[in-house]
């Protein structure tokens, strides 16, 4: 004699709701297998006239090498890595700038683009990965450097004015000479090590820690450092007229500012 499993309605909810989920899991587990055993790569070379003395260079994911370069054009090496699908990599140059963008499509699996990336001198610069490191050496025009997930680290940029934004990620640059500095991370270290004064530097960070490190000397600066979480430690000269502005906020982490 059977004895038959009475359904009841919590048992219908169940099944209505836990067999499609088994079967997407199930079914995403497989395509992942796929996406994994279908991978592929190719050669990215770039080599584009920059007009407007703008660029904009963006990944969805990799890591990416930016420093300055003898001539007027963009030129990039990488290699792209897929699953399935090819990845694209568009490019258009139009008279208010030059722009490169490496996206992914597909939904899964491997996907990334690695570049060494060379740009003129002077040049606007905004750069974007939105997983994947970002390394900055030598530039000399503005930069707008963001990174969703993956640090930002750079040396001897002496643009007027560079901002850097991480979402997940340390942000770590030395060799500093621009005048007008913004560094915001959602998580992670920020380190901003100057040689050149600065006429205004503004730093946020959620969540870690912020150094600070301006030239020797006695210049004094304008300070305003509150950390919600964690020890402030400001020892440079200052003064409450000068034109110098340091302005820090940290929501959990120390704040160090010195010379």
């Amino acid at each position: 004699m059977i004895n038959r499993v009475p359904l009841t309605r919590g048992r219908v909810l169940a099944l209505v709701i836990g067999v499609p989920l088994v079967l997407a899991i199930i079914g995403w587990s497989a395509l992942t297998a796929v996406a994994f055993a279908g991978q592929a790569s190719y050669p990215v070379r770039i080599n584009l006239p920059v007009h407007g003395g703008t660029v904009n260079f963006s990944v969805d994911s990799g890591d990416v090498t930016v420093s300055q370069t003898a001539g007027d054009r963009l030129v990039a090496t990488g290699t792209a890595h897929y699953s399935l699908v090819r990845s694209a990599v568009t490019r258009s140059v139009t008279a208010s700038g030059t722009t490169v963008s490496s996206a992914c499509r597909f939904v899964t699996g491997e996907c990334s683009f690695n570049y060494r990336v060379g740009l003129p001198a002077g040049v606007r610069a905004v750069l974007a990965s939105g997983s994947g490191s970002l390394m900055l050496r030598g530039l000399s025009g503005y930069v707008d450097a963001a990174a969703g997930s993956g640090d930002i680290a750079g040396t001897g940029l002496s643009g007027p004015q560079v901002t850097f934004e991480s979402g997940s990620g340390d942000i770590t640059v030395r060799g500093l000479a621009s005048a007008d500095v913004t560094a915001s991370a959602g998580s992670g270290d920020v380190t901003l090590t100057f040689t050149k004064v600065p006429r205004r530097v503004s730093v946020s960070n959620s969540d870690g820690n912020v150094r600070l490190v301006l030239p020797p000397g006695r210049t004094l600066y304008r300070v305003d450092a509150s950390a919600s979480s964690g020890s402030s430690v400001v020892k440079v000269p200052q003064s409450t007229n000068s034109p110098y502005v340091i302005k820090v906020s940290a929501g959990s982490g120390d704040i160090s500012i010195t010379n």
